[in-house]
């Protein structure tokens, strides 16, 4: 491990919550690397006091909840509250000391910006989902685009958003995809089962996935359609799977925190998002060796699948050619095999080691930069 010259670090973590996502999955990993790093490790969230993170920490890493969760009606409710959210996450920090703050999420990142704005402690900002695809409002493009060239590094998740940023000119990227934690899936005992994982949102794109399963369902009556996952879109998608008369053969169980247990009962795993940050899920079913069929969408689907060679691709959206997917795939032991094999090899290159290992770099190289003490351009 870097030994950043011997020192034992003091590490802000700083997100708007620890709950069930993939940005609050990637922050849980890097507090438990860090901490058995032997580092100090502190997560910084704005959620009610006392919540309690979906992911498990390290005893040692504290988890401390601002309470300052929900925005108001009204621009001058808004204003005040950033700047209470701002002033209360510097007072925190000032009274833990660290020597580097990372940050999540772009709202977070910018108010972070702030907070940090003099201090001294170098900052590595991380957007966590596709800034082409997910715009903030402009007053919130504005400020990131003015605060981001005041940090030590800006982190992303793939080659696209590298792209994206790069006409900024200044920022200092890193292209850090997100970890593969061991494997912790049992022994596999598939059922003809198509598994998909996400937040039940519009922009995962499962109202895509159950009229491109209405298309085979009559073909291939065996099988179910299973989706792990929580959100406001519940309620639409339950309504659209029992008005193409799927309701029978459709499972909305809600959260799993052992989502092992579903790679390893399932037989195809299916991405149908619009756009991704990174497809955690998708990599994770693909180093459990599920065959796998993805949206063509942004968010580095087209970094990790070869397509007919590690996994199959679909235009997003088209729901003809991903049901197609779904019956070549459903229809074939041989092609889900081949497809699987190749598949569970991505454990290698986006293993926690390695990734870890990234991070390392970004701390390292910004504990030396000159902007160890972020201050606006103006």
């Amino acid at each position: 491990m870097e030994t950043f010259e011997n020192r034992r670090l003091r590490l802000a973590l700083v997100i708007p919550t620890m709950q069930a996502g993939g940005a609050e999955r990637v922050m849980s990993l890097i507090a438990r690397h860090f901490d058995a790093g032997g580092h100090v490790v502190a997560i910084f969230t704005l959620e009610p006091a006392g919540t309690k993170s979906f992911y498990s920490l390290p005893e040692r890493v504290r988890h401390l909840s601002l309470g300052m969760e929900g925005t108001p009606h009204g621009l001058a409710r808004r204003l005040r509250a950033h700047g209470q959210r701002v002033f209360r996450l510097r007072a925190a920090l000032r009274a833990f000391q660290p020597d580097l703050v990372i940050s999540f999420c772009t709202e977070m990142n910018v108010l972070c910006s702030l907070a940090v704005r003099g201090s001294g402690w170098p900052l590595i900002v991380s957007e966590r989902v596709d800034p082409l695809m997910h715009r903030p409002a402009w007053p919130w493009q504005f400020a990131r685009w003015l605060v981001y060239r005041c940090a030590a590094s800006v982190v992303v998740q793939s080659e696209e958003m590298r792209a994206y940023f790069m006409p900024w000119g200044t920022l200092r990227l890193r292209v850090i995809p997100n970890p593969v934690p061991p494997a912790s899936t049992p022994a596999r005992t598939p059922s003809q089962t198509i598994l998909a994982v996400g937040r039940l949102a519009r922009q995962k794109g499962f109202d895509y996935l159950l009229p491109a399963l209405a298309c085979v369902a009559e073909r291939f009556p065996d099988w179910r359609l299973r989706i792990i996952g929580e959100g406001g879109e519940r309620a639409r998608l339950e309504k659209q799977a029992a008005e193409l008369g799927l309701r029978d053969r459709v499972d909305l169980p809600g959260l799993r925190p052992e989502i092992g247990v579903e790679y390893a009962g399932a037989k195809i795993f299916v991405l149908p998002s619009r756009y991704e940050g990174f497809p955690n899920a998708l990599v994770e079913a693909m180093a459990a060796g599920l065959p796998v069929v993805a949206a063509q969408c942004r968010g580095g689907i087209a970094e990790i699948i070869r397509d007919g060679q590690n996994g199959l691709l679909f235009p997003p959206g088209n729901v003809p050619v991903l049901a197609e997917a779904l019956e070549r795939l459903m229809g074939s032991a041989d092609l889900r095999e081949r497809l699987g094999g190749q598949a569970s090899r991505v454990a290698e290159t986006y293993s926690v080691a390695r990734v870890m290992a990234q991070w390392e770099q970004a701390v390292a190289a910004a504990l030396k930069s000159e902007r160890a003490a972020p201050k606006l351009p103006i």
